[in-house]
């Protein structure tokens, strides 16, 4: 939807391993665009029964495969059309921690494998405008994750479960697919965050709270499949 102010909804997901840097950046982005009211969340949410009893699995251990996978998409359908879709439909910018892309990468073996769940999943859900995909190894992230948390692991945060998901993160390919290497400092990522956004999106340079450094100052942050997001 477009408002008369040239305002219309963005869906912009943030997806990558634990202590990739999703929440910080989820964040960041959200205050830079304060006047459109945006929306920040999150999935697993807590706003049902499938979203509830997959957030306690990181204490309570892990459910059977095709159980959380189940799950996962039950909440996320729910999430579209009691939450998503409502802020889209008014114009305001969603900005979800996590999405399908985290599924994938947890819940399967390999990347042919979520492949194929994708294509099974794909007719259901929204495609988002962008998917920010954060990328650092295995041991920076839990780093940050000791960091944050001291040193107690939830069930998805063991060095094996982290590396298989990078590397089924890492082969995500698609038009509205950005990765983005997050080893880099927090305000690096953001930056580059921030110019993806504005060349994809002309419109939301009207409703900053703040200005923002042209491209030119940061040519040397690093990307990788930085394919131009649909529109």
């Amino acid at each position: 939807m477009i408002n008369p102010e040239g305002r219309r909804g963005l869906f912009i997901t943030i997806d990558g391993i634990d202590g990739a840097g999703k929440t910080t950046l989820s964040n960041s982005v959200a205050a830079v665009f304060h006047k459109l009211d945006p929306l920040i969340t999150k999935e697993p949410t807590d706003r049902n029964e499938w979203g509830r009893r997959l957030r306690r699995t990181t204490k309570e251990g892990r459910l059977p495969k095709d159980v959380e996978i189940d799950f996962f998409h039950k909440d996320r359908l729910d999430h579209l059309e009691n939450e998503i879709k409502p802020a889209l439909s008014k114009a305001r910018i969603v900005i979800c921690d996590r999405y399908v892309d985290s599924t994938l990468a947890y819940q399967c073996d390999n990347a042919e494998e979520a492949d194929l769940l994708y294509e099974q999943m794909s007719p259901k859900i929204l495609v988002p405008n962008v998917t920010f995909i954060l990328s650092c190894d295995v041991q920076t992230g839990l780093d940050r994750i000791a960091k944050r948390d001291g040193f107690v692991k939830n069930a998805f945060e063991t060095y094996e479960t982290l590396e298989k998901a990078r590397n089924i993160f890492l082969s995500r390919s698609n038009q509205h697919y950005i990765h983005i290497d997050s080893s880099q400092t927090e305000d690096l990522v953001f930056r580059v965050t921030m110019n993806c956004l504005l060349k994809s999106f002309d419109f939301l340079s009207n409703f900053m709270i703040r200005e923002f450094r042209s491209e030119d100052e940061t040519n040397n942050i690093s990307t990788f499949s930085t394919k131009r997001a649909i529109a």
